[in-house]
């Protein structure tokens, strides 16, 4: 997928919407080193962790990278944490999203990433982004091409 990604000699870094089947280790690192972006839906069962505290003691070997592993799906429960803004996909006049920014390691990658939760009246979700400057509203628009191909302008 990386390779013909790579072929299409696209001059200017872009953003490569994917569904959850491309959200590996190969596919990240290759359109990060190569200066483009990936957004892509995980997985319901999929965690992440939290960044290691830092250690006061003087311990032999790397340092630890990783700390407590959350469940993503466990971040759904406090709701009063997620922000509403009205949907962007056409059609939808009176629907409101909510979403949760988050920046956490992601193991399979082994960098930290930004996972956006989204809930919809209809479906929850989460995605992740690897680029931690971009703001969550704007995944929104991505979030409903992943989530709805049909129904997004």
């Amino acid at each position: 997928m990386v390779d013909l990604v790579h072929s299409l000699t696209i001059p200017m870094p872009f953003y490569l919407a994917l569904d959850a089947y491309y959200a590996s280790k190969v596919i990240v690192h290759g359109l990060l080193h190569s200066g483009n972006h990936l957004i892509t839906r995980v997985r319901k069962n999929a965690v992440a962790y939290w960044p290691a505290l830092p250690s006061s003691e003087k311990r032999r070997g790397p340092k630890r990278k990783y700390g407590a592993k959350i469940k993503l799906k466990s971040l759904f429960q406090d709701v009063s944490s997620f922000i509403e803004a009205p949907s962007p996909a056409y059609g939808e006049t009176h629907v409101i999203l909510r979403y949760r920014p988050i920046d956490l390691l992601w193991r399979p990658v082994g960098i930290v990433v930004r996972f956006i939760l989204v809930i919809h009246p209809k479906m929850r979700a989460y995605h992740c982004h690897m680029q931690l400057g971009i703001i969550a509203q704007g995944l929104l628009q991505y979030h409903m091409i992943l989530a709805f191909p049909l129904f997004v302008a």
